[in-house]
C-alpha cells in the first residue's frame, strides 16, 4: 500500500561523530533508502536540518556560535552546500531535490499556509522529485534556538495528511534502562508521561534538539492521526525494514483511535 511518509533528519545524525562536517556516507545511505521507498510507491517528504553544521565545516569553525545573527549567516552559507550534497547522492538514483525553506509564520497565516501546501503537493506529484524542507534560518530563529526541526516536521506531517512521521535520531528509538544499566529499545509507546521518564539529554554539541523534543513532536503528530516512529538515522539503510519488516530496533507511536460514537 502506498503511503505518504515525512522523514526528519537532524544535525546530530547528519554530522560526523566528531560533530564537524556532513557525514556523506550517511547522506548516501539516506538517498538509497529514499529511492527504495519511492520505488515502492511511497510519497516521501524529507525535513532536514544541517545547514549550520555544514557551514561550520566549510569555514573550519569547530564551535557552534550562540549569536543569532552569526548563526543565520552560517545557515545562509551552509544551506546551499547541503543541497548540493543531497542532489549529488539523490542524483545517483535519478532523483532531484526540491527545496522549500519555511518559517512558522508561513504556516500560521491561512493564505500563506495554503500556498505552501499547494507547492508541496505539486512537488510530491512530480516524478523523481524529493521535497526537502528546512526552516528558513536566515530570517527565522525558532530552530536555531529550539527543536532542530522536530516540531516543523510534525506540522508538515499533519498539514500534509501523512500516514507516517519518522524522526531520525542517533540512537535506536526511545531506550529504557534496566536494573543493571543495560539499555533496550521500547518498541511501542502510548503513554507519553511514562515515556518522558526514560528521556536523557543526548543532544550533540552542534544539534539543538533531543529526545524530549522528538516526543513532543510525536505527541503533536499522533494527536492529529499521524503514526510516528523514532529510529536510528545512523542505520537509515534499514529504515524500510524498520517500517515494514522485522527490524524492531525503533520506537513506534500509534494514534489513539477515536472513541466510538454513541
Amino acid at each position: 500500500m502506498s503511503e505518504r511518509i515525512v522523514i526528519k533528519i537532524g544535525t546530530g545524525v547528519l554530522t560526523r561523530d566528531a560533530g564537524i562536517g556532513i557525514d556523506e556516507p550517511i547522506v548516501a545511505r539516506l538517498a538509497d533508502t529514499l529511492a527504495t521507498l519511492a520505488a515502492s510507491g511511497h510519497e516521501i517528504i524529507l525535513v532536514s536540518s544541517g545547514a549550520v553544521g555544514t557551514a561550520l565545516s566549510e569555514l573550519a569553525i569547530d564551535t557552534r556560535p550562540t549569536d543569532v545573527a552569526e548563526l543565520q549567516s552560517l545557515a545562509a552559507i551552509g544551506q546551499a552546500r547541503l543541497m548540493q550534497i543531497y542532489n549529488k547522492h539523490l542524483g545517483t538514483h535519478g532523483l532531484t531535490a526540491g527545496q522549500m525553506l519555511l518559517t512558522y509564520s508561513d504556516l500560521e497565516s491561512d493564505g500563506r499556509r495554503e500556498r505552501v501546501m499547494r507547492t508541496l503537493e505539486a512537488l510530491v506529484a512530480r516524478p523523481n522529485v524529493i521535497p526537502i524542507i528546512n526552516e528558513n534560518d536566515t530570517v527565522a530563529v525558532e530552530e536555531l534556538r529550539y527543536g532542530d526541526n522536530d516540531t516543523l516536521s510534525a506540522v508538515i506531517a499533519t498539514l500534509g495528511h501523512a500516514d507516517k512521521l519518522v524522526l531520525l535520531t542517533s540512537v535506536d528509538g526511545l531506550l529504557a534502562t534496566g536494573p543493571n544499566g543495560e539499555s533496550s529499545t521500547i518498541e511501542e509507546i502510548s503513554d507519553f508521561t511514562a515515556a518522558l521518564s526514560h528521556v536523557k539529554d543526548e543532544k550533540g554539541r552542534l544539534s539543538v534538539g533531543g529526545m524530549a523534543s522528538k516526543l513532543d513532536a510525536a505527541r503533536r503528530a499522533v494527536e492529529n492521526g499521524v503514526e510516528t516512529w523514532i529510529a536510528n538515522g545512523k542505520r537509515c539503510q534499514n529504515l524500510h525494514d524498520m517500517l515494514y519488516g522485522n527490524d524492531k530496533r525503533r520506537t513506534r507511536i500509534t494514534p489513539t483511535p477515536p472513541p466510538p460514537k454513541s
